[in-house]
C-alpha cells in the first residue's frame, strides 16, 4: 500500500458533557412539537429504567422493570416504602405509563 493510497480517518468530535441522556424522545424532533406515535414498551421500560438508575433515593440496580401495554411493573427489593414510593412516582412520570404494579416490590426486613 502507497501513501497515496491511505486516507486519514475525520478528527473524532468529543462528547459534550452537558447533553443530558436521559432527555426525552421527542426532544429529537427539533420543531418544537411533540410526537403523536404511540410510546413503545420497550422505550418505557428504558427510560423507567434510567431514570431509576438517575435518582439517588432509589437503589435502581435492586429493582427490575418490565412493561407490558403500557403497564410497567416493577420487582426486587428497596430498603423503605420511601423508596416504594419514590419508584411508582418515577415510573409514573413516564410517558406512556398507564399503570404502575409495585406488587413484586419488598421491603428488606430492618437489621
Amino acid at each position: 500500500m502507497t501513501p497515496a493510497d491511505q486516507t486519514t480517518p475525520p478528527p473524532v468530535e468529543p462528547i459534550d458533557p452537558a447533553m443530558d441522556a436521559t432527555a426525552d424522545a421527542d426532544a429529537g424532533l427539533g420543531d418544537g412539537q411533540s410526537s403523536d406515535q404511540p410510546v413503545d414498551d420497550t422505550w418505557i421500560t428504558t427510560k423507567v429504567k434510567s431514570s431509576l438508575l438517575a435518582e439517588s433515593d432509589v437503589s435502581g440496580l435492586d429493582i427490575n422493570v418490565d412493561t407490558l401495554n403500557g403497564e410497567v411493573t416493577l420487582r426486587g427489593q428497596v430498603e423503605s416504602q420511601a423508596q416504594v414510593d419514590t419508584a411508582t412516582r418515577i415510573a409514573r412520570e413516564i410517558k406512556g405509563v398507564t399503570h404502575v404494579d409495585t406488587s413484586g416490590l419488598t421491603v428488606a426486613a430492618a437489621e
